[in-house]
């Protein structure tokens, strides 16, 4: 896909997960995770949890890319 069609995907997909992640509950975040999802501890919370830290791997594995392009460097 064009750059511009991956950047309205992920509007899409961020403008949603953020409206859903506003909403969740503690009660929501404490129910089982659906079977066969990665989860730290067996919960939704754990699977929220999972994925922010899978996306800094992403965000690690892209600054090295810039670095190593030649660019500076993209946090701190």
């Amino acid at each position: 896909p064009k750059a511009d069609e991956l950047r309205r995907a992920w509007s899409e997909v961020s403008e949603k997960l953020a409206t859903c992640l506003s909403k969740a509950t503690g009660e929501d975040l404490a129910k089982p995770a659906p079977q066969g999802v990665p989860t730290l501890d067996g919960k939704v919370g754990g699977f929220v949890a999972f994925l922010c830290l899978h996306e800094t791997f992403h965000v690690g594995q892209l600054s090295y890319l810039k670095k190593f392009l030649g660019h500076g460097q993209t946090v701190g």
